[in-house]
């Protein structure tokens, strides 16, 4: 269904001078690139990728008409660029452009050099979580071998048979098997033997032989049966240990859709011992969810500016007076170490008598003569 690509740009935050830019730059593309970018100019957080996005098409778009000519050197030239790319997120700007050079060929009948099928299956790598079901339908049918290089496909098929819900669907993966039992890759240099047969050592008649050597148990075929094969079968004899390592990695992604479990706790236990790494995506190292992505920059807010502080004088010391020092510091001692002066304890006052003035001094009394007369007293008393 074709849409309004020209009001949509007329409605989104760009400027004038923009907007009749990416009009004009737009003319000619097909339905499937103005439909991709319009949703991109419809998102929340458009404003935060405006720079980068008007950047991009400037380069891709001008690239992917010259490959109508099929001169293929410039649109292959962006597309490595894109790849991995940060500013470009990570790739995804570049997938819808990479997804229609194909419809393109087709309808053109203008066939892709190996040279750009190889930078295509590249970015694709590095966008491995956006691809399409059919996309990887076509990966693990035709291009299985360089993607178990570059990406662990059990992880990546058990993220998103998680975030599908695939424990509730019995029939999920039953596609993705049926696309490697048709792929025609070859894995050693010498035929193999299969039901008595000589066949040619595609991975298809690999997966066969590996299906009829070692029978399954009640809970499917794991790393037991693989060793069982590799221990008996007389077809890996041919191989070189590069191309067992290989035909292993192959058996253990076939042994996991067809038996495929998985959850979140998984997923995140893999995610924390494997780390998080910018794009592109190593082998082993999972990518940043674009979901939570999106939601980071949607809910991010503008940097907050530093605090400005007053300036403040120097303070000046307080000088306290000697006698409010002293009270200060009498008040910290404990009050067993405060010493008081001693006051004089008062005593009563003798009584006056009035007495008559006489000229005759009182006479002295004799002390001892006092007390021997008491001591005389007692003695005669029987």
């Amino acid at each position: 269904m074709a849409i309004d690509l020209t009001s949509i740009i007329k409605a989104s935050t760009l400027s004038a001078s923009e907007q009749a830019d990416l009009a004009s730059l737009c003319v000619g593309l097909p339905d499937n690139l103005q439909f991709a970018i319009a949703e991109m100019l419809e998102r929340t957080d458009f404003d935060y990728e405006k720079e980068y996005y008007l950047e991009f098409l400037k380069k891709i778009i001008p690239a992917y008409k010259e490959f109508a000519g099929s001169n293929d050197s410039a649109i292959r030239s962006v597309l490595q660029e894109s790849a991995g790319n940060v500013r470009y997120d990570g790739g995804r700007y570049a997938l819808p452009f990479a997804r229609s050079l194909a419809e393109t060929a087709q309808r053109s009948k203008i066939s892709i050099s190996p040279e750009l099928q190889k930078t295509i299956l590249h970015l694709q790598v590095s966008v491995f979580r956006d691809l399409t079901d059919n996309e990887i339908r076509q990966v693990l049918s035709q291009h299985i071998l360089y993607f178990l290089d570059q990406v662990d496909m059990v992880y990546q098929l058990k993220r998103r048979f998680v975030l599908d819900g695939g424990e509730d669907d019995n029939d999920w993966g039953r596609v993705y098997l049926q696309a490697m039992e048709n792929n025609e890759e070859v894995v050693g240099e010498q035929s193999i033997t299969v039901d008595g047969k000589q066949l040619p050592p595609f991975v298809k008649n690999w997966l066969n032989d590996y299906l009829t050597s070692v029978q399954a148990s009640p809970m499917g075929r794991g790393a037991l049966e693989e060793a069982q094969y590799f221990s008996k079968s007389p077809n890996t004899a041919k191989l070189t240990i590069e191309e067992k390592r290989i035909l292993q990695e192959l058996f253990q992604l076939y042994d996991w859709l067809f038996n495929p479990s998985g959850t979140f706790a998984e997923l995140e236990a893999y995610e924390a011992s494997a780390g998080r790494e910018s794009e592109p995506e190593a082998r082993t190292v999972p990518q940043a969810s674009v979901s939570d992505i999106q939601k980071l920059k949607a809910t991010a807010q503008p940097p907050r500016k530093a605090p400005q502080f007053m300036q403040v004088p120097p303070v000046q010391p307080l000088v306290i007076p000697r006698n409010i020092q002293d009270i200060l510091l009498d008040r910290k001692r404990p009050p067993e170490q405060v010493q008081r002066p001693q006051q004089p304890v008062p005593r009563p006052a003798a009584p006056q008598t009035q007495t008559t003035p006489s000229n005759n001094p009182t006479p002295a009394i004799d002390v001892e003569a006092k007390l021997a007369a008491l001591r005389n007293k007692i003695q005669k008393k029987p």
